[in-house]
This record gives structure tokens, C-alpha cells and sequence, in this order.
């Protein structure tokens, strides 16, 4: 079978876009707690100094919120928006999807090399 042709070929293929969480929006739907996380692009010069909610105008959350709130009435669903949550609730609910993910596809993460599995950290000063 021939290599497909692709319809623009100056296009990378794909593109690692690194993404830095400032915050989420919490939510609660038919299905219970969800919750959006909001990221920004760390290559994007318009966007690289953000480090936290508080930095985004306060206009872009309102639009987002609005976003959300509107596609799940489109599809006749209840939801409720809670609010803004900061950069560390975002990270807390990450860590948690990812943890449950890994345990869902049986994932073993290695530790740091250096460091075996079960053991701390520890900096040896002489």
C-alpha cells in the first residue's frame, strides 16, 4: 500500500507542546465532579510569563466558564459551575488522574535514578 500523501507537507507531523497548569474550573454534572484544568503554553510569548490564575484576565475566565456552561445546555445536560480553583488544586487533581489512570492500565512508574522503589530521597553531605 502507498504512503499516504499528505495535503501539507511543510507541516510538522506532530508537536510536543509543552503546558504549564494555572489553574481548573470545577464543576459538577450528570456524572458528579468535573473539572476543567487550564493550562497555558510555555512557548507561546503571550502566555509564558502566566504562573498562576490571578495572572489571566479576568475576561478569558468569564468567556471559558461561559464555554462550558453553554455546551453541556446544548446537550440538554444539568450542570452546576462551582468556580475557579488555583494552580495547586489543578496539580492535586492531575496527580490523582494520573495515579488512578497508571492503576486502571496496571503502569508501574520507576523511581528517579538513584533512588529505589520504596526508599527516600536522601542527600549525602560530606
Amino acid at each position: 500500500m502507498p504512503a499516504p500523501e499528505h495535503r501539507f507537507p511543510d507541516v510538522v507531523e506532530e508537536v510536543v507542546e509543552i503546558l504549564r497548569p494555572v489553574g481548573g474550573l470545577e464543576m459538577h454534572d450528570e456524572h458528579g465532579f468535573d473539572f476543567k484544568v487550564l493550562c497555558v503554553a510555555v512557548g507561546d510569548p503571550n502566555q509564558a510569563h502566566i504562573e498562576a490564575l490571578d495572572q489571566m484576565r479576568p475576561h478569558r475566565l468569564v468567556e471559558i466558564e461561559h464555554f462550558f456552561d453553554t455546551y453541556k445546555r446544548l446537550e440538554a445536560k444539568e450542570t452546576d459551575v462551582v468556580g475557579w480553583r488555583d494552580r495547586d488544586r489543578a496539580r492535586e487533581v492531575l496527580a490523582a488522574d494520573r495515579a488512578r489512570h497508571e492503576r486502571e492500565q496496571g503502569v508501574r512508574r520507576e523511581p528517579p535514578p538513584g533512588q529505589r522503589r520504596g526508599t527516600a530521597h536522601r542527600s549525602r553531605t560530606r
